[in-house]
């Protein structure tokens, strides 16, 4: 049986290509005049399409093919920044607190994000933080752990390279440095405060330590003696006791006003006055006038009548009572 197909010579030329089906057969290529090239060979077209040109340079390759030297995407998997798309990006939280006199607010800004984000955010935050967050309470406490909680973020974004022109979407602004910004002299208020209260602190350690307070407070009732001219006060007798010097009577004492009539409990030595009514019969003395900021009784001279004085000895609270003798014989009881 004998093949339809002619044998092919292995020694011989190709066998011409055949034109496919559907297509008009194409005239042989014709011999070339003198000086000039001979004509290519006709080529075979694909059944129903041409072929496709290649791409040129820096085209859009066809089916999805990145283009050479062309920016390349982020891995799959791999994180992307949530504001832009761009790679890389770390997924980070940037936090923010505000203080609201009794109220606190606490935000967050979760990521990921890229560079160019990350320190827009970090900034935006840290800002409002500076400015909001120490109008309560607790709030200067909070407002420093927050912006100390930022610094982690802020190294993580500071660490990233910014991504690649061409591979993201609009980008969050991070403008000026958080130390250009007004909001930083925030952070002297602090540091105002603790200053503050050290000044306050040792000024009232020093106020206290100046002020004696220690019983007994020295107290001086003079009594007129038998020697003594009418109408001059006697020479006074200092006396000193832990009865005359607690709180109780030195508010007594220091309540006493011009007018007020009062009566010694306890003796010339260690004396006790206590207010009474003036109506009262155990009234011994009517108070004529009150001297302060002064032990020295010479002052008493302008109020005439005086017959008996009353000196307190207190640092910062010296005074003395210039008094009328109401009853015979209550000064030898005083």
């Amino acid at each position: 049986m004998t093949s339809p197909y002619p044998p092919s010579s292995p020694y011989g030329a190709p066998a011409a290509p055949q034109q496919p089906y559907g297509y008009p057969p194409q005239a042989p290529a014709q011999p070339a005049g003198y000086g000039y090239p001979g004509q290519a060979p006709a080529q075979p077209v694909g059944y129903g399409y041409p072929a496709p040109p290649a791409p040129a340079y820096g085209a859009p390759a066809p089916y999805g093919q990145p283009v050479y030297g062309a920016p390349m995407g982020a891995p799959p998997g791999a994180p992307t920044c949530r504001v832009c798309g761009g790679f890389p990006a770390v997924d980070a939280t940037v936090r923010a607190h505000r203080g609201m006199v009794i109220l606190m607010q606490f935000r967050r800004q979760h990521g990921p994000f890229c560079h160019t984000c990350g320190t827009a955010a970090v900034r935006d935050m840290s800002a409002q933080t500076l400015f909001q967050g120490w109008w309560s309470p607790a709030g200067w406490v909070f407002t420093l752990i927050t912006l100390l909680r930022n610094l982690g973020p802020h190294n993580q974004f500071k660490a990233l390279p910014p991504p690649a022109p061409g591979t993201h979407g609009p980008q969050w602004d991070p403008g000026k440095p958080l130390t250009s910004r007004p909001a930083i002299f925030m952070l002297l208020w602090p540091v105002a405060a603790i200053v503050l209260s050290i000044v306050m602190l040792i000024i009232s350690a020093s106020v206290h330590s100046s002020v004696d307070n220690t019983p007994p407070y020295h107290v001086s009732l003079p009594g007129s003696s038998s020697s003594s001219t009418p109408g001059s006060p006697a020479s006074p007798s200092a006396g000193s006791s832990s009865g005359s010097g607690s709180s109780a009577n030195q508010l007594v004492l220091n309540l006493l006003k011009t007018g007020d009539c009062v009566k010694n409990t306890g003796t010339s030595a260690d004396p006790n006055l206590g207010k009474v009514p003036c109506s009262d019969s155990a009234a011994e003395f009517k108070i004529l006038g009150k001297l302060y900021a002064t032990t020295d009784d010479a002052g008493c001279d302008k109020y005439q009548g005086t017959t008996d004085y009353f000196t307190n000895e207190e640092r910062g609270n010296n005074f003395v009572l210039c008094m009328q003798q109401l009853k015979s014989g209550s000064s030898s009881a005083a």
